[in-house]
């Protein structure tokens, strides 16, 4: 069980400023980070997984309880839209991957 803990003053961000076009942008320009020398890494795409942008999300709704700060419903509302068509987007890339990976393309012909 979560408890809700107002630190008032002590809240790292003003989250008045946070609203969904600023948060939605974060989102879409996150990356997947490429080691070099991982050659696995060349055939895949930047998209990150579905739990990364879940996590964001939930990051984002702790910073609102322990700052004590209500979510706007319009925000709420908006952001869980995007988010439904960003895990429809990183199903189909990984659908996509999966069918054009070389070891899969003999399952094709």
């Amino acid at each position: 069980m979560l408890l809700q803990m107002n630190h008032g003053d002590a809240c790292p961000f003003d989250l008045s400023h946070i609203d969904f076009k600023i948060f939605s942008e974060y989102l879409a320009t996150k990356k997947k980070q490429q080691h070099q020398g991982n050659r696995h890494t060349q055939n895949w795409s930047n998209t990150l997984s579905r739990a990364t942008y879940d996590g964001c999300q939930s990051a984002l709704m702790h910073l609102y309880r322990i700052c004590g700060v209500q979510v706007d419903k319009k925000f709420a509302k908006e952001l869980s839209v995007f988010m439904g068509a960003i895990k429809r987007m990183v199903r189909n890339v990984v659908v996509i991957l999966f069918i054009f990976t070389p070891s899969n393309m003999n399952v094709i012909d």
